[in-house]
């Protein structure tokens, strides 16, 4: 597996960042889950403004009714307050929520109807009672008149009319926030079971992931131990090769079986080294037992030499005895010699017994040469 070919440091690089991955994959779904929500609350909120804008448009259009009804009865101009209040007031309301609306052609369609049956209403039903109740003032008109056309419910038909509109506008407008209401809560519930899916996802991702590295660590590590205890309670065989591993414990692997094989060679090598000492010291012991023999063979041989020695030694004494009165001889016979012819028998009878003495000095020292030669 191409995971344990990784160093421990890739391992967990590479786990942290697939489960940071996960994470941000999972924080990426959720956000735009999020995003989609937030829009569509948005919308909700601005659903709400179009309808705050209705109802107040509604609200400026009672006002006006209020105004024309007071100064219908009154005649006072400052009764007209309302009435002018709630034209203004219309007008700004209805372009705000035609300014909402702008993206919604229907709307649009229903506020244009809502503005020009407004106008018409106060076209022939408000300002015609505004102007009675005027000439009414100046004389010019009757209070009949004036009760007579506002007994006739122009006004009042226009007006409901207009409340009509305004409820049908507000209507389409809550449709839409039911829709995007519902759109919210599916929004919701899609990103709640992103998250409760996505983050059950991703921890089951990451204890797998845990579970495969720890794996890809502690088998490798276990061999190795196996393999290390084996040789530390000299159990061990030291054939036993650790197989290929990746990264760290590939190198320790090769490293351990390097030691073994080392280690065995050596043992081999001390046991052939063992065996050719013990061949050695068996030659060695007979050679011992072989030399003692000769020892002893030489001892005797010695014993034998200095009584020969002894012997020789004596005759090399008695032979020197015999050279010492041979050399007595030479003298006297020189002391006869020098005598002269005293008597010349005698110095022939002399003569004669030193022939005789000097042949067996002769053979002395032939003797003592002899002896000489088997001394050296």
């Amino acid at each position: 597996m191409w995971i344990t070919d990784l160093s421990i440091s890739k391992k967990l690089y590479c786990g942290i960042a697939v489960i940071v991955s996960c994470f941000i994959v999972l924080l990426a779904a959720a956000g735009v889950n999020l995003a989609k929500l937030s829009e569509a609350n948005s919308w909700n909120v601005h659903t709400y403004e179009v309808l705050a804008e209705a109802d107040a448009t509604l609200e400026a259009l009672v006002n006006v009714e209020t105004g024309e009804r007071g100064f219908a009865l009154t005649g006072a101009q400052a009764s007209l307050e309302p009435y002018d209040a709630g034209l203004a007031a219309f007008a700004a309301h209805w372009e705000k929520a035609k300014s909402l609306t702008s993206d919604n052609a229907s709307q649009q369609a229903r506020l244009q109807a809502i503005r020009r049956n407004k106008e018409q209403w106060v076209r022939d039903a408000l300002e015609p009672v505004l102007n009675m109740r005027r000439g009414v003032v100046a004389g010019s008109e009757t209070m009949d008149k004036l009760i007579a056309f506002v007994q006739a419910a122009k006004g009042k038909k226009a007006m409901d009319a207009l409340r009509a509109e305004v409820d049908e506008f507000k209507r389409a407008e809550q449709s839409l926030l039911g829709q995007r209401s519902a759109e919210s809560a599916t929004l919701g519930r899609t990103m709640r079971g992103t998250l409760l899916v996505g983050g059950a996802a991703v921890t089951l991702a990451a204890l797998a992931l845990a579970v495969l590295m720890v794996r890809s660590i502690l088998i490798p590590m276990r061999q190795v131990l196996r393999a290390t205890e084996d040789l530390r309670a000299g159990e061990g065989d030291l054939t036993y090769r650790l197989p290929k591993l990746g990264a760290e414990f590939g190198e320790l692997a090769d490293s351990l079986n390097g030691f073994m094989q080392k280690l065995h060679d050596i043992i081999g090598d001390v046991r052939t080294s063992t065996d050719e000492i013990a061949c050695a010291s068996q030659q060695i012991s007979a050679g011992n037992s072989d030399l003692s023999s000769r020892t002893e063979l030489q001892a005797s041989s010695l014993q034998e030499t200095a009584s020969s020695m002894e012997e020789l030694t004596g005759t090399v004494r008695r032979n020197a005895e015999n050279a010492q009165r041979a050399n007595q001889l030479a003298r006297s016979a020189s002391d006869v010699a020098k005598q002269g012819g005293v008597v010349v028998s005698q110095v022939v009878q002399t003569m004669g017994a030193i022939n005789d003495s000097a042949g067996k000095i002769s053979d002395i020292i032939g003797v003592i040469d002899g002896i000489a030669f088997q001394t050296n």
